[in-house]
């Protein structure tokens, strides 16, 4: 991927021609803060909506039967999880990328074990795993001026992405199940 098009000279908002590169970072950020807000909308994924839903259910019933700690991970289940993780795509905002887990292997197991098993315990998600970078990307053939333009590409942590893969691991084997 060339590096090319790192700079855009100008962006328009507002019928407002934007140069200074720390405005346009300024106008970025609110524009994606705008995005990432919840809006009330009825143009919703129907299915998709109700899998979400169906998926938040389970854990919830997994978490409220939780007796002596039955939903505990293995390491071979975090090894999995590991193996999971895309391979060459940008570090987390820590500086940890997945070959970082991928090399550690079963060395960073117990570790991650202690922690993924801790996370469910206390029914409390790390406010790290709920971080990300968020870079604007101009979308393919749009013109690079307009705000519009532009989707956010969201770098979250790889640990986050470790617990979600074991966690989303876990559910499916209860829906087999």
């Amino acid at each position: 991927m060339g590096r090319e098009n790192l700079n855009t000279p100008l962006i328009q908002h507002e019928n407002k021609e934007i140069s200074c590169p720390d405005e346009q970072k300024e106008v970025l950020a609110k524009y994606y803060e705008q995005l990432a807000t919840p809006q009330i909308s009825n143009e919703y994924d129907k299915e998709y909506l109700k899998t979400c839903q169906l998926r938040c259910n389970i854990i919830k019933e997994l978490a409220q039967n939780n007796k002596v700690n039955s939903i505990d991970f293995s390491e071979d289940e975090i090894l999995a999880a590991i193996k999971n993780l895309n391979s060459g795509k940008a570090g987390d905002e820590y500086g940890l990328f997945s070959e970082h887990l991928k090399l550690a292997g079963s060395e960073i197991t117990p570790i991650l074990k202690f922690v993924f098993n801790k996370i469910i315990k206390e029914r409390r998600t790390p406010e790290q795993f709920k971080t990300g970078i968020i870079t604007p990307v101009c979308k393919k053939g749009k013109d690079s001026s307009l705000l519009d333009s532009y989707r956010g590409i969201t770098v979250s942590s790889i640990l986050g992405k470790t617990f979600e893969h074991a966690l989303l691991n876990k559910i499916i084997n209860k829906l087999d199940n």
